[in-house]
């Protein structure tokens, strides 16, 4: 079978870390990608690649076309559009669902986020915050025309995946990139755990 850019880049990073990893057999339910051992513990982990949709190729085509001005003789810019943590909110929906068998029997679980877009980046830790915990509101205190307005409160909530209810199934997402910082771009795993996951993922694993 061929390996998405994602499953590459983490079982390089296994590779790497000293890291058992088993590639999960599909059958006739789709469930996870891999078995990793941290800390001699099983570990459930599904990876999801970010690609480019319609919109996002469209922009790329431009940005590679090479023609630095447009039809106006004016500088050109690529301008794409997204809702932050909208790409993410989908691949948790469908990753809840395919951890679930697994959470049931007691096993942490990550999603594993890989980004293979140059000209966004979906996995930035923004947007899964959003995708994870919803949008940040503030309330303000506006005491009279003449005093800047106050901050008294935050919270989150809106269009937010992990609830006491909701992917309960998913411990952990975990970040795959390559390091900047290395000129082998060695593979990085970062990880946002789930205050809700029905099993938490132990701190110390993927240290």
């Amino acid at each position: 079978f061929a390996m998405t850019p994602g499953e590459a880049l983490f079982e390089r990073f296994c590779a790497e870390a000293a890291l058992k990893c088993e590639r999960i057999s599909e059958g006739e339910a789709k469930t996870a990608d891999y078995r990793v051992y941290p800390c001699d513990h099983e570990v459930i982990v599904e990876i999801k690649d970010f690609c480019p949709n319609a919109d996002e190729q469209s922009v790329i085509d431009e940005f590679e076309s090479g023609d630095e001005l447009d039809e106006s003789g004016l500088p050109r810019i690529c301008i794409g559009d997204c809702e932050p943590g909208a790409r993410i909110r989908a691949k948790i929906q469908r990753a809840g669902r395919q951890l679930c068998a697994h959470a049931e029997q007691g096993l942490p679980t990550v999603l594993v986020l890989f980004n293979d877009i140059y000209t966004v980046n979906h996995a930035n830790s923004r947007f899964i915050r959003d995708a994870m915990y919803g949008f940040e509101a503030w309330k303000l205190e506006v005491r009279s025309d003449y005093e800047a307005p106050r901050l008294v409160g935050k919270k989150f909530g809106g269009r937010r995946k992990m609830t006491e209810r909701d992917n309960t199934s998913i411990s952990a997402i975990g970040v795959l990139e390559p390091d900047p910082a290395s000129e082998e771009g060695r593979p990085s795993l970062q990880l946002f755990r789930n205050d809700f996951a029905k099993v938490a993922l132990p701190p110390e694993h993927f240290r």
